[in-house]
């Protein structure tokens, strides 16, 4: 039973009509009851004839314009001039009709939270401090309260709410990178950062249009969509800045907001003191929600996402209950709705708190400061309520800035700033899950590996080695379809994971990516051209992170053996032999031996051949040679023995037992050969988990040389 059917004009069952003792004219009670208004007002629509038809109501757009325009009309300006650069580029893009017109609300009104700033930090003549930018950093979320109350279309939500800075942790902590916002988010993102850029601030003059393109390309990839700051640049070249407003209605607003009545500017000062009291919930607060008077969810702010990791989308519009904020015992077990504040405060009409059990969507259970207040208007009535939480488990004291910085740097790789190794299996095994949910959320996962890297380092220097990882990283990001993760896995090894490609769609775009990558010069250096090869697997019934990833390894390593530069894809009928590695791993008892084998798809006699390649390519040192085995040094003693940081400065030594495989299929046996390998550290390894990995990796370079079964 929803708290819904407790009372349908959601009054205090033992409250008359008349005004209800103890209640009290606090300021936060007008705000709420401010922001219940607008909420009201945003229910009717308008006619399917006005271009703001599923946007906004037209009154609101006008009074937010007005308030702004009252707070500060250099904001306003801006908010415009951002409006006419996205909408254009959107046209440039190919954008018209309804989405079109959602971007130019967005625009519109991106920076309206900075009605609750305080003055002495959004008029500073000089650059903000840590915390000053972190109090200015809440008003994108105030923005997003007031939207939400307001019942502006979810893709304007989406479009504000992501478009303000590079990464975005979604309620689990994940962080996303640009590709997987909504493309408009990331036409705002840039339009805003290019009318910021070109025009005087109190700390700092307008920069030329060339600087501004400039660092625009320089953080592509990373706060911006590479893409999109290349399609600025190609129409602005074009057609130049435009001059002359292009959007539907925003010159209008605008000029509607011009000049206010003193009606006007009593609104407009009460719409003010709402953003303010919001600025204090979101500062001081964990998360809070709103009710309307249908007990219908109106406000689900961002703070509640994270704590219950229930998105906005999933609460807005649906009636309150104890399921949908998780409300239960420390055992997990939903509470009744009499057990309640909600249901405490609908009985009595006097506010309620108490540190009560929240069950996320995970499962997990948190402790949290709930404080229930009731919402009356001046008549009396009860308008509605908002439960406010306090996180009383996770009080680090550490600042949003300093916490968002940490999450980000601890899902990022260090030189590219793509995601690390840990974020992509936590990504990857959050699909998989997902398509085991549901087998119609298909997706794929490409292993991009340049080909020869090493001989770049020993050519160029590390310098220009990184250069070419980093440049590797942004054109992969650039032309990465939307939703795509990508990541640097290891070493010079990429991972692309592909929501909703099958096989076939992420091959096509593995050869698209390969042949930009080969076309394109990725260094300062003239001539310095490389190449990859690809490996693509899809997900499969009765796949697990770890089959679909070595699935996709496994094609790269068939695509290396096969000349290099090309794609590779394996399905799981393709590889129907036994699963080597994992009985490698198996058999490694000794902490400090790594043992295994495989069945390299080549005839005995090149199997020397091969071996020389790998020799070259890692500097290998040749031990011992026999008609049956071949023992390699790879990598260089410190002088005192102990093992360093990098992989040449941990050496061990590689023994391979040769042998033919004997098969029943004629020809085909003198095609396969039987590799037995051996892995020994040479001098102090440290710990056997550092061994092991480094022995890992020499075996997968090893297999890079052979087609392997």
């Amino acid at each position: 039973m929803s708290v819904a059917s407790h009372s349908s004009d959601l009054q205090p069952s033992h409250l008359g009509a008349g005004p209800v003792r103890s209640r009290r004219d606090f300021e936060s009670t007008r705000c709420l009851l401010g922001l219940l208004d607008l909420a009201a007002l945003g229910k009717s629509q308008p006619g399917h004839d006005d271009p703001l038809y599923g946007a906004i109501q037209r009154p609101i757009l006008r009074s937010l314009l007005s308030a702004l325009r009252y707070r500060d009309l250099d904001t306003v300006r801006h908010s415009r001039r951002v409006s006419i650069l996205a909408a254009g580029l959107a046209r440039y893009l190919g954008w018209d009709g309804r989405l079109l017109k959602l971007l130019e609300v967005a625009a519109l009104l991106h920076d309206i939270g900075k009605l609750g700033v305080p003055d002495n930090i959004l008029f500073k003549p000089a650059s903000l401090s840590r915390e000053e930018r972190e109090i200015l950093a809440l008003h994108y979320n105030v923005s997003l309260d007031v939207l939400q109350a307001c019942r502006v279309a979810p893709e304007v939500l989406e479009m504000i709410g992501q478009s303000q800075h590079a990464y975005l942790t979604d309620p689990d902590g994940h962080v996303a990178q640009p590709q997987e916002l909504h493309l408009g988010a990331r036409i705002l993102s840039v339009a805003d950062a290019y009318e910021s850029l070109g025009f005087d601030q109190p700390f700092r003059a307008a920069l030329p249009h060339p600087q501004i393109l400039e660092y625009l390309q320089k953080h592509a990839g990373r706060r911006y969509d590479g893409t999109i700051v290349d399609a600025l640049a190609r129409w602005l070249k074009q057609d130049g800045a435009p001059l002359v407003d292009v959007g539907y209605f925003a010159e209008e607003a605008i000029t509607q907001a011009a000049t206010l009545t003193s009606e006007q500017a009593l609104e407009a000062n009460s719409l003010c003191r709402i953003f303010s009291y919001l600025h204090v919930l979101e500062s001081l607060y964990d998360g809070f929600s709103l009710v309307d008077s249908s007990l219908q969810v109106i406000v689900w702010n961002r703070g509640l996402e994270r704590l219950l990791r229930r998105p906005a989308t999933a609460a807005l519009g649906q009636p309150w209950s104890v399921d949908l904020l998780g409300y239960c015992n420390e055992n997990g077990v939903e509470l009744r709705e009499t057990q309640s504040l909600a249901y405490r405060v609908l009985e009595t009409g006097v506010a309620a708190t108490g540190v009560m059990h929240l069950k996320r969507t995970d499962g997990e259970i948190v402790s949290a400061e709930v404080q229930c207040l009731p919402v009356f208007d001046a008549a009396g009535q009860l308008r509605g309520i908002t439960e406010i939480f306090r996180d009383i488990q996770n009080r680090s004291g550490q600042h949003p800035l300093e916490l968002r910085d940490q999450r980000v740097a601890a899902s990022r790789d260090a030189l590219t700033s793509v995601a690390n190794r840990g974020e992509l299996e936590i990504r990857l095994t959050d699909l998989v899950a997902r398509y085991q949910r549901d087998p119609s959320q298909i997706f794929s996962t490409i292993i991009i590996d340049p080909d020869f890297f090493r001989s770049i380092n020993e050519t160029h220097g590390h310098n220009v080695g990184d250069q070419v990882l980093v440049a590797l990283a942004r054109l992969l990001q650039r032309e990465a379809g939307s939703g795509t993760t990508v990541g640097r896995y290891g070493g010079e090894e990429f991972v692309l994971l592909c929501p909703g490609h099958d096989l076939q769609q992420a091959w096509e775009q593995a050869e698209r990516v390969r042949d930009v990558i080969r076309r394109s010069a990725l260094a300062d250096i003239d001539q310095l051209r490389i190449t990859v090869s690809v490996g693509i697997a899809e997900v499969e019934p009765g796949d697990s992170a770890e089959s679909l990833f070595r699935r996709a390894a496994r094609a790269l390593l068939v695509a290396k053996a096969d000349g290099r530069d090309r794609s590779s894809r394996l399905t799981a009928a393709d590889w129907q032999s036994e699963d080597l590695d994992a009985a490698a791993d198996r058999n490694n008892s000794e902490p400090f031996v790594y043992t295994g084998a495989f069945v390299a798809v080549i005839t005995f006699d090149m199997i020397v051949h091969k071996l020389r390649g790998f020799i070259d390519e890692h500097g290998a040192r040749i031990k011992r040679v026999t008609s049956e085995s071949v023992r390699l040094r790879i990598g260089r003693r410190n002088l005192l023995g102990g093992w360093g940081k990098s992989p040449d400065r941990q050496p061990v030594d590689l023994e391979l037992l040769l042998g033919a495989v004997v098969q029943d299929r004629g020809a085909s046996a003198s095609r396969r050969s039987n590799l037995v390998y051996k892995v020994r550290p040479v001098g102090r390894a440290g710990s056997p988990d550092v061994f092991q990995h480094r022995a890992r990796l020499v075996i997968r370079d090893l297999k890079q040389f052979f087609v392997t079964d």
